[in-house]
């Protein structure tokens, strides 16, 4: 026999990804002391560094060639001598400080030769200053650095008493600067007072670069916070000081005590070669935000911009606003030279009036909407229509009203806060309020002068009055409000059911930035008066009228209690809204009713309630103290009952009963359900013998009442057991006959008495539910035998409790299994020779015996049915075939006996027993021939 092999090949699949890397070929070198700092730094040569721990210089540290210092998250700091700071001594250089927090420095004046942490004197010029993700923190300045340009990106925050920057530009590339400047002191014209100034330049004259100073830029990407809290020479305590040109792309913060604007660079005397218009310039670029403040009161009289010739161009940006809160003159430009100009493109405007101080809702006439073009040309530091310069718009009314000089505030923001309340109905312009409310809510939402809204107003201070009572919200994120039910006030949730119909309400919104807007609204009656009812105790089948123990005539007397907010008692009208007919009806069965009868009750406002009336009717005579049952008559089992335990026939009497037991208070009319099975609650039966088809007394008793009910004893269904059974004994048969393993019996349950068992057994075969067929047993007549209490009956009728039915099996001897023997190939003999089953052969040479007859065995013989031949020519083969020791012929020879009794199944492998003698004279070709196996039985073997 060929063989097939089944070859498994695994394929290994390998993935190889791209991997990229950077690598730095030039390595920063490590610093960690004063020392070797100042080596670093002074070396001539380009290079960068990176600091390995924190820690403290003193004196200069000076810088030469390009100079990159990383602080690699680490601290470094100075002291306040004039001398502890970093120097760059080079022009022409370039010096990066990043990664870290810096302290202290020189805390000489702005003014001063060497203020500042970091410092390039006036005769090094045309550097390029690079900061990135720096801290610094001194009671001086950051940076000095008349002649050279500064360049932000990354998280930048200077926290200094005088200054933060000066420069002779600065680039805000990205990221965010915070500069907050704390000290007051004196300030002057050119910046170089003691008093605290953000960002600063040279003064009136650029003299270190002419022509290339002076200019600051906030690219799309970057954000600028200004702080100056100095206090003194209020004109000159800038945030940003004597710029030339500034653009604006991302985003500008200022916010001043004094002056936050001001610049000299457009001097008449100076001229101005750099801008051709001839001023100093500032570019509000589209989609920017520029918010400038100032914010002192009328001690300030320079305004929020103070300058000589100065340009103000503004194109679409995202926000524009700017504040000045004194009483003096919103921009102050000196007459000479060129005046004033403010240039306006694609804007919305808002102006607030002095008296406003920029807080709370511009006046409706001061918005103008969509203004593709407005400008003022030639304001200066007066006032009335000089001051006010010539005004040109596309929208005529803010050409002919817009005055600069008369206002606290002008914004591009024109929208105003509206506060809705939702799910109300609304009449005109006053919500009408239920007092039957479970919540209050609504939106604010902002909203342009052409009615359009434009997104909700997060964190808003939402005021409703009603009453002279306040209650106070704040808005989430998208502009909701609401103020929950509860059942006392507090200062976010209302009482509702309390509020009284009539009462006014008025919304008040305000948000952050002071706008404001009210709403109006009225509670409106919505709830029924309270009412409670009477614990009424009637007798059964007592008529309705006055005295004890029956339904009253006056709805009134039903009622323990009953009022309304608003309306009187008087006037609260009382009726049964249970008719009349169905009132007598409640009376006739005993039981505890807690809301069938029912009365209704009405304010003046028409609104009804529906008072349920407790009734517990009770038979004539009865006296109820402190507690009540009911329970109802039930049939149930009587096998199932008599074969239940103690607590569950409780069970079964609350559960089939419907027992219900109450705790009664007449003083305040509560009738309170107890749980059945409370251990106060007795339940008592008359003990057996208790008869089937028969009425069981029992008593359920809780406190001072007894109830009693009856028990119906019924038979229903009982069980059947099956077994299966050897004919004339409790012995199973087998259901498998090589392991023994008895035939298990079967209970089958819901059978119903009064039914024919054959019938219902019938059923049950048919159904496969049991199963009386086997191939080695034979059903004996009659096939079962039925058994009640232990003892055959022989009705045919399904007995009233369970029972027994054994189907009776007798045994056979039999063959299950004849199988097949092949002796494979050989040669023909010269001389005898002997041949055992080829190793070949299937599992069919088995012969199997079955005796499931007990106290019997079996006798195998076998004889050759017909003889060994040659298929090809019907010759006979030369040779015999031996059982063992027992030469098979064709008389029958007995060759086998069973070993023992109650021996089910017998095995024989003929291969084993079967041996086949080849004796000389036989020709090539098949051989094949038959054996006759026969049994016998009985009991003597």
């Amino acid at each position: 026999m060929g063989k097939k092999v089944l070859r498994l090949m695994s394929i290994l699949m390998v993935f190889i990804g791209m991997i990229g890397f950077s690598q730095k070929f030039d390595a920063a070198t490590g610093i960690s002391n004063e020392s070797a700092l100042k080596r670093a730094m002074s070396s001539g040569a380009d290079g960068e560094y990176f600091l390995e721990n924190s820690f403290s210089f003193s004196k200069t540290v000076e810088v030469k060639g390009n100079k990159v210092l990383d602080l690699n998250n680490q601290t470094l700091s100075t002291g306040t001598g004039t001398s502890d700071q970093f120097e760059i001594l080079d022009s022409n250089s370039e010096f990066t400080l990043k990664n870290g927090t810096v302290t202290g420095g020189n805390t000489a004046n702005v003014g001063g030769s060497g203020s500042g942490f970091i410092l390039a004197k006036a005769k090094v010029l045309n550097n390029k200053i690079y900061i990135e993700n720096i801290t610094h923190t001194s009671e001086g300045g950051f940076i000095l650095a008349n002649g050279s340009d500064v360049y932000f990106n990354g998280i930048n925050n200077a926290t200094n008493g005088r200054f933060n920057v000066r420069a002779g530009n600065m680039y805000f590339e990205s990221g965010k600067f915070t500069g907050t400047t704390t000290t007051s002191g004196s300030q002057n014209p050119n910046s170089t007072g003691s008093g605290g100034i953000n960002l600063s330049f040279n003064g009136y004259k650029a003299n270190l670069r002419s022509g290339k100073d002076r200019d600051l830029i906030i690219e799309k990407d970057a954000e600028v916070i200004l702080d100056n809290k100095n206090t003194s020479s209020l004109n000159y305590a800038n945030n940003i000081g004597n710029f030339d040109y500034m653009k604006i792309k991302g985003i500008l913060n200022a916010t001043a005590v004094g002056t936050s604007l001001r610049t000299t660079a457009a001097h008449h005397t100076l001229g101005d070669g750099k801008n051709k218009s001839g001023r100093s310039e500032i570019h509000v670029e589209p989609g920017s935000t520029f918010k400038v403040s100032s914010t002192a009161d009328g001690s300030n009289k320079y305004g929020t911009l103070y300058t000589y010739s100065t340009g103000l161009y503004v194109n679409n940006p995202k926000t524009f606003d700017m504040r000045y809160f004194a009483d003096g003159l919103f921009f102050y430009h000196w007459p000479q030279g060129p005046k004033g100009y403010f240039d306006v493109k694609n804007m919305d405007i808002a102006v607030w009036d002095k008296e406003s101080r920029g807080i709370g809702n511009p006046r409706k006439e001061n918005i103008w909407q969509d203004v593709e073009q407005f400008t003022i040309d030639g304001f200066d530091d007066t006032k009335g229509e000089r001051g006010r310069g010539v005004v040109t718009s596309s929208i005529p009314d803010l050409a002919n009203r817009f005055d600069i000089n008369t206002y606290s505030r002008i914004s591009n923001d024109v929208r105003l806060p509206k506060i809705e309340v939702d799910d109300v109905k609304q009449i005109g312009d006053t919500y009408q309020i239920s007092n039957a409310s479970r919540e209050l809510k609504g939106s604010v939402n902002y909203v342009l002068p052409d009615g359009s809204k434009v997104g909700g107003v997060a964190n808003a201070n939402v005021k409703v009055t009603i009453g002279g009572r306040v209650f106070e919200t704040e808005t989430d994120e998208a502009g909701k409000w609401s103020f929950p039910y509860s059942n006392t006030h507090t200062s976010n949730s209302i009482n509702f059911s309390s509020l009284s119909g009539g009462s006014a309400v008025t919304f008040d919104v305000v948000d952050k930035d002071k706008r404001v807007d009210q709403a109006k609204g009225v509670i409106v009656d919505d709830i029924a008066p309270k009412g409670k009812g009477k614990l009424l105790i009637v007798d059964q089948n007592s008529e309705e009228g006055t005295g004890a123990n029956r339904i009253p005539k006056d709805p009134k007397l039903a009622l323990a209690s009953y009022s309304d907010e608003t309306t009187s008692t008087s006037g609260i009208k009382v009726n049964y809204q249970t008719l009349e007919s169905e009132r007598k009806e409640l009376t006739k069965e005993l039981g505890y009713y807690p809301d069938r009868l029912k009365v209704s009750i009405k304010d003046d406002a028409n609104n009804e309630n529906i008072v349920p009336i407790p009734v517990l009717v009770k038979k004539s005579g009865e006296t109820i103290k402190d507690s009540y049952a009911t329970a109802t008559d039930f049939t149930y089992d009587y096998n199932d009952w008599k074969k239940a335990t103690t607590e569950e026939r409780k069970a079964i009497v609350r559960e089939q009963g419907n027992v219900k037991v109450y705790d009664v208070n007449q003083s305040t009319y509560e009738v309170t359900e107890v749980p059945n099975d409370s251990p106060q609650v007795s339940i008592s039966w008359n003990p057996e013998p208790w008869e089937p088809k028969s009425k069981l007394p029992i008593k359920i008793t809780y406190k001072s009442y007894t109830r009693p009910i009856e028990a119906y004893l019924d038979v229903k269904e009982v069980k059947m057991k099956v077994n299966y059974y050897l004919a004339g004994t409790e012995t199973p048969i087998y259901s498998n006959l090589e392991s023994k393993d008895p035939k298990a019996g079967k209970t089958i349950e819901r059978i119903v008495p009064g039914n024919s068992i054959d019938s219902t057994l019938t059923d049950l075969i048919a159904s496969g539910e049991i199963d009386v067929m086997s191939d080695y047993y034979n059903l004996t007549t009659p096939k079962y035998k039925v058994y009640v209490d232990g003892a055959e009956v022989a009705s045919d009728t399904v007995p009233g409790k369970d029972f027994t039915v054994n189907y009776q099996f007798s045994g056979v001897i039999m063959f299950d299994k004849v199988g097949k023997i092949d002796f494979g190939k050989f040669n023909v003999a010269k001389s005898t020779s002997e041949h055992k089953a080829a190793s070949t052969t299937l599992p069919s040479q088995e012969l199997t015996i079955v005796n499931t007859i007990p106290n019997e065995k079996w006798r195998l013989s076998a004889k050759m049915d017909e003889a060994i031949e040659n298929k090809n020519n019907n010759r006979k083969f030369h040779g015999r075939l031996l059982f063992n020791d027992y030469i098979l012929n064709d008389s029958g020879l007995d060759v086998m006996t069973q070993a023992e009794l109650d021996t089910p199944l017998t095995v024989i492998n003929l291969g084993d027993v079967l041996e086949l003698q080849q004796k000389s004279g036989n020709l090539r070709g098949q051989y094949e021939g038959k054996i006759e196996w026969s049994l016998v039985s009985g009991p003597l073997f």
